[in-house]
Order: structure tokens, then sequence, then C-alpha cells
């Protein structure tokens, strides 16, 4: 083979096998990056949890809005401050006000979950 020797074959066969490790490394790497193990760094943590949870508008008034939080089992103390934040921020995006009217509020005693969700609802004041 014009002047190859088995070990520059050899060297040649062991940079491939070198590139292709690299190769998965670097693939494995970016992969575990876009799996969601690193938290939002806005993420806030409610009694030393972390929840997920949104604002939906109502269809009838968009002045009205519920605010399901998911896994609120692990703290019901958090999962309510939870909704709290998450309705807030929906009041002052949508309308420029952090007030709220609950019909249903994080204060309640009488809140119960639904498949492991706590919902609320309520209404922007933005009077």
């Amino acid at each position: 083979m014009y002047g190859a020797t088995p070990f520059n074959h050899q060297h040649l066969k062991h940079r491939q096998q070198l590139c292709a490790i690299v190769k998965v490394v670097v693939a494995s790497t970016l992969v575990a990056g876009c799996s969601g193990t690193i938290r939002n760094v806005n993420a806030v943590k409610f009694d030393g949890h972390y929840f997920a949870g949104r604002a939906s508008k109502s269809s009838v008034d968009p002045y009205d809005f519920s605010v399901r939080i998911r896994n609120a089992a692990k703290s019901i103390a958090g999962a309510r401050e939870a909704a709290r934040y998450e309705a807030t921020i929906y009041c002052i995006e949508q309308f420029g006000t952090s007030d709220i009217i609950w019909s249903i509020g994080p204060e309640d005693e009488a809140i119960s979950l639904s498949n492991g969700s706590l919902t609320l609802a309520g209404r922007c004041d933005p009077e």
C-alpha cells in the first residue's frame, strides 16, 4: 500500500475510534442539555419545591382566569403560593395590574387536589 506500514494503519484505526467516541460524548452532552435537566434561570421555588403551572384565560371574559399547579401534593402551601405567583404574572402581563379578586383563592381553606393538581380561579382587577 505505497509505504503504509501496519503501525500507520493501526494508528489510523485508533484515531477513527477515538473520533467516534468524542462524537458520542458531544452528542450525549447536547441531548442532556436539551432534555430539561437544567432548570429555567427564572424558576422560583415555593416551600422548597419547583412547581409547574400556568394561568389560562376564560373563553368568556379575558379578565377571568384559572391557574393549575401540577404535582401540588409535594407541598400544598408551596402550590398555593405558586398559584398566586402565576396568577399575578398573568394579570401583570395581560392588564398591567397585580390586583386579583379570587373566586377560589390561595387562602381558601376548602381547597382540594384533582389528579394531583391544584386549580384556583380569579379575576384580574384593573381598577
